[in-house]
């Protein structure tokens, strides 16, 4: 029987394995002297997760992808009504 790998919670359907890619680790280095990070590494992976976890991990991706695509139509407003009063003061 596999466990989730998110919540850990025994997943009793065995008929459906539903993966999806998760943060396995990370790895950090950093230089003392100046406190200036070097490298910083994140690690994925896919992975078995439950039917809740799966649903959690769909919405958050939805919703990066929804605010990355209103930072983008913000932008383009913004350069269009730039342009705009370009245009009319000029």
């Amino acid at each position: 029987m596999a466990n989730c790998y998110v919540c850990g919670n025994p997943i009793l359907d065995t008929k459906q394995r539903l993966r999806r890619k998760v943060k396995t680790g990370s790895h950090e280095r950093k230089v003392y002297p100046s406190g200036r990070v070097v490298s910083v590494q994140n690690h994925y992976a896919n992975r078995v997760v439950c039917k809740i976890c799966s649903k959690k991990i769909d919405r958050e991706r939805r919703m990066r992808e929804l605010h990355d695509l209103i930072i983008i139509a913000t932008a383009f407003a913004i350069l269009g009504l730039a342009a705009l009063l370009i245009r009319l003061f000029s």
